[in-house]
């Protein structure tokens, strides 16, 4: 019964999958267009990958601009099995239209490593203007995977900074399968570019399964010292990951007197460890007198961790009334799905006094709230607060 059900199961695939690319055939470039989407998402059959890649190819010279770059995409999403695909994105990374490049760009990265004819001319689009486009070039090159390091480890001499940094950022995506390249990496420590000293640590880093790394501990060391507070983190993360006593030593040494400022700006990183590193960081060194920050500290509450969220209440709780422009991200808080995060938040606005008092209303309801943690915070919170509403509903609160 279950071969019969599998049998339908193909027959209707193959229908739907040649009735797509019959559609592909249309005037209509809207049902083109809706084809060529489509024919990326279908199961990969032997028929869908027989019929349907020599298809998109055709598709993704279509006279409409949108058509086309539905049917690149859809190539990447096929992947590995679309590497007939492959000559055909190459020459769209010309292609004047940005958004065709940069798709181009993606799908030779989910092809994979069949894609390797196409590092040279991925690295040279590594000059483009366009960040997007820079970005995904970056991402392509690290996934095409460990063929392409010896051509990585060239662009890392070259004279574009866009390129030697995108070429970093691949090997270290690529990571201990690209060791070859660590004597290169640790020249680009001293690159006189912010992107590529901050790239090569963080590549260093992902190299760490390889004993070799050991020789990168030194300038490491010496990257803490960095003028920027970015790369000076990438070097305290690569020498954590690298583990040796000399590394540890350092990066313990480098973690025990952070910059206020330096913590601040890593609350953005893109790492969440290093964003939760950041925040529980600020919540030990933060003073009162740091209300300049609050405006920055507050939009971390926005994160998607609660591991963040937390530690960036605790801080706002130690400035205190000074951290007043962070009352309505707290507010927010309060209604976050973790209970740490709106028992935090509770007591941050209780610390914040006086100057929280529009946080009152939300505090009232969290007396009402599941948690008991919650609900004695927000009502600790009331009695700091001390505004009349406060008072009038503390008298009905059960402290119990």
């Amino acid at each position: 019964m279950s071969n019969e059900v599998e049998i339908l199961r193909l027959q209707r695939e193959l229908k739907e999958m040649r009735t797509l690319i019959a559609d592909l055939k249309n005037e209509d470039w809207q049902v083109r267009l809706k084809a060529a989407g489509s024919l990326g998402k279908l199961r990969k059959t032997d028929e869908m990958l027989t019929e349907v890649v020599p298809v998109l190819i055709e598709a993704a010279q279509d006279k409409n601009e949108y058509v086309r770059r539905s049917a690149v995409a859809s190539l990447g999403d096929i992947g590995p099995e679309a590497r007939p695909g492959v000559p055909m994105l190459i020459e769209k990374l010309s292609d004047e239209d940005s958004s065709m490049r940069r798709g181009a760009a993606y799908s030779l990265g989910k092809i994979g490593p069949s894609s390797l004819p196409g590092v040279p001319p991925l690295i040279e689009l590594l000059q483009d203007p366009d960040k997007e486009i820079q970005k995904a070039v970056s991402w392509a090159l690290g996934i095409i995977g460990p063929e392409a390091v010896p051509q990585l480890i060239e662009g890392l001499s070259r004279p574009n900074p866009s390129i030697r940094a995108g070429c970093v950022y691949a090997l270290g995506n690529i990571g201990p399968n690209a060791i070859g390249a660590l004597p290169g990496l640790i020249e680009r420590l001293h690159d006189e570019d912010i992107s590529v000293r901050y790239n090569a640590a963080k590549a260093i880093g992902n190299l760490r399964a390889a004993k070799q790394t050991e020789n990168a501990v030194p300038e490491l060391i010496q990257s803490l010292r960095d003028p920027d507070p970015d790369v000076r983190w990438a070097a305290a993360e690569a020498l954590r990951k690298i583990g040796t006593d000399a590394a540890m030593e350092a990066w313990l040494h480098f973690e025990s007197k952070p910059e206020v400022t330096d913590l601040v700006k890593q609350l953005s990183n893109a790492d969440k460890s290093v964003r939760i590193d950041a925040a529980e960081g600020l919540a030990k060194i933060i003073a009162a007198d740091d209300g300049k920050y609050v405006p920055q500290i507050a939009k971390a509450l926005d994160d998607q961790f609660y591991k963040v969220k937390v530690p960036i209440c605790e801080t706002l709780a130690k400035i205190g009334p000074n951290a007043k422009e962070a009352v309505p991200a707290l507010r927010k808080a309060l209604n976050d799905e973790n209970e740490r995060v709106r028992a935090a938040a509770a007591h941050a606005l209780g610390r914040i006094g006086a100057n929280a008092a529009e946080g009152v209303d939300r505090l009232i309801r969290k007396l009402k709230d599941e948690v008991k943690e919650v609900r004695l915070a927000a009502a600790v919170a009331l009695e700091l607060i001390n505004t009349p509403e406060a008072a009038k509903a503390l008298k009905k609160f059960d402290w119990e």
